[in-house]
């Protein structure tokens, strides 16, 4: 029985039917890129999918509908990248409720819809060790006291969005978003700081990462 299905850079003619896998019962693992995707129908019958990434290239404006993945109750990893276009996914974020197992998240040029239902989902995720969301109310990372790897991207629409919601009268800066995001995550053993325009570093800014074993800084400015 099939248990990993991987396609790669492939081009698509026409689409997957909804059918295609549905006959696959131990499907648990599905790495794709596709250069088209325009229907994701055949997702919506993976009742035992434990691993699902997905790359898409040269792509127009799409929605992920809630009812993706509705029946992958199972889902420990799910990673959504989008490359080489200026044209965005749109992930609605109660497509996410249906896991509660998820150990892997990961989201490269995707805009989730209500991203704070998400996040209020994402901070209930126990098992959750990796995240790598961007520009989603990236303040609200801070809830993930659980959380043993963190990559993150602070721009400055993070930052107008934390001030606005934290009611600071003063500037904040990237480095201010940093310093709140980490004052509770002391679970953290990985932490990836690469390209978010970081000028300093104080004292405080991983005084409670005790368990810190990787820490990655490059492409900032300090």
């Amino acid at each position: 029985q099939l248990r990993h299905f991987t396609l790669e850079q492939c081009v698509l003619k026409d689409n997957i039917d909804k059918q295609a896998f549905k006959s696959l019962k131990s499907l648990k693992l599905i790495n794709v890129e596709f250069d088209n995707f325009q229907n994701i129908g055949w997702l919506e019958n993976m009742d035992n999918l434990e691993v699902l990434h997905i790359t898409i290239t040269n792509q127009t404006r799409m929605k992920f509908k809630s009812s993706f993945l509705s029946r992958s109750k199972n889902l420990k990893s799910l990673k959504i990248i989008k490359k080489y276009s200026n044209q965005q996914l749109i992930l609605d974020s109660k497509c996410l409720n249906h896991s509660t197992v998820l150990r892997e998240l990961f989201f490269n040029g995707v805009v989730v819809k209500n991203p704070s239902g998400f996040w209020q989902y994402v901070k209930n995720l126990e098992q959750l060790t990796l995240i790598n969301v961007l520009n989603m109310h990236l303040h609200k990372s801070s809830q993930l006291v659980h959380l043993k790897e963190l990559n993150m991207l602070i721009t400055r629409l993070d930052v107008a969005m934390y001030r606005k919601e934290q009611g600071i009268d003063t500037n904040p800066t990237q480095n201010d978003l940093c310093r709140f995001i980490l004052s509770n995550m002391t679970q953290l053993t990985n932490l990836d700081l690469s390209y978010c325009s970081l000028t300093y570093l104080d004292k405080n800014m991983f005084g409670k990462l005790t368990k810190l074993t990787h820490l990655d800084l490059s492409s900032n400015r300090i």
